[in-house]
């Protein structure tokens, strides 16, 4: 895989009072190279030309950008518009195929964004964009590609045209006094492409993934909350934060056309408290909920959870102990729980500077785990075996 890329441009930046303008004057060339050749277990070469691809794409753009922005005297507004106009194209071809693909395309993609002081401890923010995305070379090869030991890949299809619109608004309150953070937000995105990706499941689980010249649209909304708070009576930090998403698309699957919907629900919280001058506590858990369907019917919810709890004494200024636990749930697998306990014990030497450390791990003696996960169409289980459980011990110097 080859590139080359240069970008030229000129541009200049003036203030005028509250208004500061920035007109900038470009163009870019990219050349990319894309060689590659898929080999039987025996070693003996695949000859069909569907299984090489010694392909070519050349990018190229004229543009002109500019883009304004305003800021109040008393930093309350803040507001930012930006206006490029693009003139682009694109050329595609390979040795082994006939075909060539090109393509000019004039853009225009503005930008807005806004920030509003609305007092000392809370602003709001929004923004809205518009995007046009074509096709880059990792997704334009003609020929078959082994991405990962389950997926074969090749895009024999035109060059990608995608449309993409995203609005976000958010609101956050800081008050370092009682050192309270909070901050919520919503984004919509839609967008429409002409080209389908077509996956087709095989008996053994692998997917051949192919490109289809179809328009079709999707469109995800996504909303985030979450917090911090730091207790200083009792030296402690608490984090809480959560997120759903909520997606619908279409997708060939096995050369039927359907509607995939996906809904997501995540928890995630920490707490890290100094309980003494000897003992500092951490724990971490993340729970999430993944549901996936094709039109108004659901697959089976997968819920995944990780809870992580971390002990660290200083019994003296030269001795440190640590002692960990983990824990690893899914509802997809029958043996889908896991936990682990480690413990760690350090000694520093003050001559010879030197640390010895004893760590026992794995002292639970799990001997695999299990990692399940599912998407729109497919269901996932990793089995890992683990390293019975051990005693390692180290000694580090300085010199």
């Amino acid at each position: 895989n080859r590139k080359i890329y240069t970008d030229n441009s000129a541009g200049f930046t003036k203030a005028l009072g509250k208004f500061t303008i920035a007109p900038k004057f470009g163009f870019s060339v990219q050349n990319q190279q894309l060689d590659t050749d898929i080999f039987l277990e025996d070693g003996e070469e695949v000859l069909d030309a569907d299984f090489k691809n010694r392909t070519e794409f050349v990018e190229s753009s004229v543009y002109f950008k500019n883009s304004f922005r305003f800021k109040s005297k008393d930093e309350t507004w803040n507001l930012s518009l930006s206006t490029p106009l693009e003139f682009k194209s694109f050329r595609l071809e390979d040795d082994n195929f006939e075909e060539t693909r090109e393509l000019d395309r004039l853009v225009f993609e503005p930008y807005f964004s806004m920030n509003k002081k609305l007092s000392a401890y809370w602003d709001a923010n929004a923004s809205a964009t518009l995007r046009y995305d074509f096709g880059e070379l990792q997704q334009l090869y003609y020929g078959f590609l082994l991405n990962g030991y389950r997926n074969l890949n090749r895009y024999n299809a035109p060059i990608s045209e995608e449309t993409r619109q995203t609005y976000n608004a958010g609101l956050g309150y800081r008050n370092p006094l009682k050192q309270l953070f909070l901050s919520a937000s919503y984004s919509y995105n839609y967008s429409e492409n002409n080209l389908l990706y077509s996956s087709n499941i095989g008996e053994n689980g692998t997917t051949i993934l192919e490109a289809v010249a179809l328009d079709n649209n999707s469109d995800n909304h996504s909303f985030r909350a979450g917090g911090s708070k730091y207790f200083r009576k009792m030296k402690t930090t608490l984090k809480l934060n959560t997120s759903y998403n909520l997606s619908k698309r279409q997708q060939l699957l096995n050369n039927t056309l359907a509607e995939v919907n996906t809904r997501s629900l995540n928890f995630r919280g920490s707490l890290d408290a100094e309980i003494s001058s000897w003992l500092i506590a951490n724990y971490s858990g993340n729970y999430t909920t993944y549901t996936s369907g094709f039109e108004d019917g659901d697959f089976q919810t997968i819920e995944t959870q990780q809870h992580t709890l971390d002990l660290y004494f200083y019994p003296k200024d030269n001795q440190y102990l640590s002692a960990g636990g983990e824990y690893y749930g899914n509802s997809l697998s029958e043996n889908g729980t896991n936990y682990f306990v480690n413990l760690s014990y350090q000694f520093t030497f003050e001559k010879p500077k030197m640390d010895l450390n004893i760590s026992w791990r794995n002292i639970l003696n799990t001997d695999t785990f299990i990692n399940a996960y599912n998407n729109e169409y497919y269901y996932v289980q990793s089995s890992y075996r683990l390293r019975p459980s051990q005693v390692l011990a180290t000694l580090k110097f300085t010199l």
